[in-house]
């Protein structure tokens, strides 16, 4: 065996952290288009029912961990096909608010209802004990970077 053949705990983790997520995404990716929606907008879409409907392109990007410049070409996007709506915060006139429209509502729980039937399916045989432990170990990783 040379060197290059052992892989310590640490980057296996990280091989199967990045090779699951892409097989995941793939799936969610195909059904999702049932719904009309991309992973982006439903995520989007998701973080602003959790803010009470709207929100500062700001505040959501640091939400969902989108590069700043990345929110703002998604919310332009979902603003031509009639998801949200922007509009100038009238206490800051330099800040712009985003709110859900009708039809963001109206797609929402087909994709939602989706959403949940993939993870479901895909995590049904581990247990909910070590599906908790790897929420937290995901989270703390995530919040180390």
């Amino acid at each position: 065996m040379n060197k290059y053949e052992t892989v310590k705990l640490e980057h296996l983790l990280w091989i199967n952290i990045v090779q699951t997520r892409h097989v995941m995404n793939r799936l969610w990716e195909r059904r999702m288009k049932e719904s009309h929606l991309t992973t982006e907008k439903f995520t989007v879409i998701h973080e602003l029912l959790c803010l009470g409907g709207e929100s500062t392109p700001h505040n959501l990007a640091r939400r969902i961990v989108f590069e700043p410049h990345s929110i703002s070409a998604m919310l332009s996007r979902m603003e031509k096909d009639g998801l949200i709506t922007k509009t100038k915060d009238l206490e800051k006139k330099h800040m712009v608010r985003i709110k859900l429209t009708e039809k963001a509502m109206e797609l929402y729980p087909k994709a939602l209802e989706i959403s949940l039937e993939i993870f479901t399916k895909l995590m049904e045989d581990i247990p909910r004990e070590d599906k908790i432990k790897l929420s937290e170990s995901l989270t703390q990783i995530r919040n180390k970077v």
